[in-house]
């Protein structure tokens, strides 16, 4: 039943959209109409400047490292539990209860629930994300690159009990199947273009 609630609390939790409410707030404007239509940083850095990008980026990190940092306190460090838990954060971001069940595409809550983890795992992650970001600018290939190799990392060291990461790194890679398609056809665009991702 503990897991349970923690589950729900990670999920409506991380639904709320704080992407569309920053936006919102600045410009009374809906942010799914503008750029890529999507609520993520990447998109609120476009169209609404970097300190509303990194706001966003940093609220939907927090709203799935929180439910996770619980999890890992009560259920324990390493058991399954916050492994469910940090999916339902990510699907919370993905799929939001207060958006009719679109979000977006869920790598700043995937972050998020990884730093609860295992904080120095992830900083690798965020490391090899800058590593793949800083020389192409495209944040899509960082940001799927990072989540695969996390995923790796949290399965070499927690085992049989890191085995929802690889449904939910899933769930990143399908979100982002339109990149993946422009990143083939040689049409993504990158950090700082104004319009896309």
């Amino acid at each position: 039943m503990k897991t349970l609630l923690l589950i729900a609390g990670a999920y409506l939790l991380a639904s709320v959209p704080y992407g569309y409410l920053l936006y919102y707030w600045r410009y009374r404007e809906d942010i799914r109409t503008k750029g890529s239509g999507n609520i993520g940083g990447t998109n609120v850095l476009r169209e609404g400047g970097f300190l509303l990008g990194l706001g966003t980026t940093l609220l939907d990190i927090l709203k799935a490292f929180l439910p996770v940092l619980l999890a890992v306190h009560l259920l324990g460090k390493g058991t399954i539990g916050p492994f469910w838990v940090w999916g339902a954060a990510v699907c919370g971001h993905m799929f939001s209860v207060f958006l009719k069940g679109k979000g977006g595409k869920g790598v700043a809550s995937f972050v998020g629930g990884a730093l609860a983890l295992d904080f120095p795992r992830t900083l690798m992650g965020i490391a090899l994300f800058f590593l793949v970001l800083l020389p192409t600018r495209f944040v899509s290939l960082a940001s799927l690159t990072a989540s695969l190799a996390l995923t790796f990392l949290m399965l070499h060291a927690y085992g049989l009990a890191a085995w929802p990461a690889i449904l939910w790194t899933g769930l990143v890679f399908w979100k982002h199947r339109e990149n993946i398609r422009r990143l083939k056809a040689g049409t993504e665009r990158r950090l700082f273009d104004k319009k896309g991702e």
